[in-house]
């Protein structure tokens, strides 16, 4: 078989030759350029071509000099349809990027996509089921816009918890919003805290406020309401002021109504009791608390005992008043021996009658002047 030498010490049986070199073309040793060659050895065996030693000229961000660099490097730079790959650098992705792996997130180190670093979005982000995150989750609206956390599923609450720990807020369709375990609309604009902390300070409850609160509405407390410090300036922390102040010309101002709880059945009402504290030592302990005042539940109005005997007023201790009236004169004993408690005065348009012991009546005539 006939053979070319070329100027590599090879040998070619087949070339297309050019008179001129018009670009990535081969030089014959009798001045003419090849288009195609085949290269065989000195005995007209073909000699195989790899990809190692074929020369690729380096282009675009391909920096290799051989068609066997080229595609590896090309290959260390595509993106895998399949597997696990480690990718670097900004991606701009100019349409959706669509995971259809349907991995649950149990939390926020698996899933269909997990991001080790934080994720910024343009736009709004909808999520059809739990969004989990290791870190802060912020909302920040531009200038003179709205954050808003959407449902769009129908009739459909909003929960945020922790580590699914039971006590969490749950956002309702209503405008409800519950907080702690159990959670159960409260109706619209309404907030319910779920709990069964006490508060023994201002710092302990179910709640707890640093400033004040404002009641528009009606206020419903089941428990004690504790107002107990005082600051520097020796003014109460704690007052607690009961009515509403209105404005405008002949308005009149809420009344101020303070009720206990509700019994049931046949027991004795609830009682409405008045404390204050007793004189203590020099000190710093605090001094005591104790009832002063009392209206029971039968409507009857103690001062200084807790024991209801009937009387509208009972007072224990002395009494004093510019000016006592009688609504209207009394029944005379019948006879000095007639029913009576001792204690009793009755007064009548001849007499002032005197129980001086049970049952033991005296008199002193009225005289006129």
């Amino acid at each position: 078989m006939s053979k070319i030498a070329l100027n590599n010490g090879q040998y070619a049986n087949l070339i297309v030759a050019a008179d001129e070199d018009t670009g990535g073309m081969f030089p014959l040793p009798n001045g003419r350029y090849a288009q195609t060659v085949l290269p065989v050895d000195i005995d007209g065996n073909p000699i195989v071509s790899t990809a190692t030693n074929t020369i690729f000229t380096p282009t675009g961000n391909i920096a290799a000099t051989n068609v066997q660099a080229a595609i590896q490097e090309l290959d260390n730079e595509t993106v895998k349809t399949t597997g696990s790959q480690s990718i670097n650098g900004i991606k701009t992705f100019n349409n959706r990027l669509l995971i259809e792996d349907t991995t649950e997130s149990g939390n926020y180190t698996n899933g269909s996509f997990v991001s080790k670093g934080g994720i910024s979005s343009y736009r709004s982000i909808t999520a059809g089921a739990t969004i989990r995150t290791g870190h802060t989750f912020a909302f920040t609206a531009s200038s003179g816009g709205v954050s808003i956390i959407r449902q769009f599923a129908a009739n459909t609450a909003i929960t945020v918890d922790f580590s699914g720990a039971s006590a969490a807020a749950t956002f309702y369709p209503s405008g409800g919003v519950h907080i702690g375990a159990s959670p159960s609309d409260p109706g619209a604009s309404n907030l319910r805290v779920s709990g069964t902390t006490p508060a023994t300070s201002t710092t302990t409850g179910c709640a707890t406020f640093v400033g004040g609160i404002g009641v528009t509405g009606d206020g419903w407390f089941g428990g004690t309401v504790n107002a107990p410090f005082i600051n520097a300036s020796n003014r109460f922390i704690g007052d607690i002021l009961v009515g509403r102040s209105v404005s405008g010309t002949n308005i009149a101002a809420t009344n101020l109504q303070i009720r206990p709880g509700q019994s049931t059945g046949n027991v004795t009402p609830s009682s409405i009791t008045f404390s204050t504290t007793d004189v203590g030592s020099s000190g710093t302990s605090f001094q005591n608390i104790t009832e002063k005042m009392r209206l029971s539940g039968l409507g009857n109005l103690l001062i200084g005992t807790t024991t209801d005997n009937g009387n509208k007023l009972r007072v224990a201790g002395t009494a004093e008043a510019t000016q006592y009236r009688l609504s209207a004169l009394n029944t005379a004993p019948a006879s000095a021996t007639d029913t009576g408690t001792l204690g009793e005065i009755r007064i009548d348009a001849d007499y002032i009658y005197v129980c001086v012991a049970n049952n033991v009546w005296k008199r002193s005539a009225l005289t006129t002047w």
